[in-house]
């Protein structure tokens, strides 16, 4: 009883997590500003726990539903994640387009100069004999 019950429960799990989604995505979308208050840390962990969540679905249970369920949630997450970082990092940015990535290698912890190839080969093998 309890199997039937929950059988015919579990597609609504898909109109639930589409539900959750579609207000965040609204929100990325039409933002006239860079959104704070959504972490993309938080939105990469959900991206790797959902590809998880693919694999074994598809590897090991061998449940169409529950892999059609899985595989929409991840490709939502992953949509989601995108947006994140479409907002924070490149919609928003004063300047050149790519000023985002010259930002995040420049936190990095090598100090490498632009185009110096050799110098960059020489960072990372001091780095990992370091380590």
């Amino acid at each position: 009883m309890l199997t039937l019950i929950f059988s015919h429960l579990y597609p609504f799990v898909m109109l639930v997590t589409l539900s959750g989604h579609i207000p965040q995505m609204r929100l990325l979308l039409k933002a006239t500003q860079p959104v704070k208050d959504i972490s993309l840390k938080t939105w990469c962990l959900w991206v790797c726990s959902n590809g998880i969540a693919v694999g074994y679905g598809y590897t090991c249970l061998h449940d169409r539903l529950f892999c059609a369920s899985a595989t929409m949630s991840f490709i939502l997450v992953s949509t989601m994640a995108v947006l994140v970082f479409h907002n924070k990092h490149v919609r928003f940015r004063k300047g050149d387009r790519l000023s985002w990535a010259r930002e995040i290698v420049s936190r990095s912890r090598l100090d490498v100069p632009r185009g110096d190839v050799p110098a960059v080969a020489a960072a990372v093998q001091n780095t990992q004999s370091a380590g």
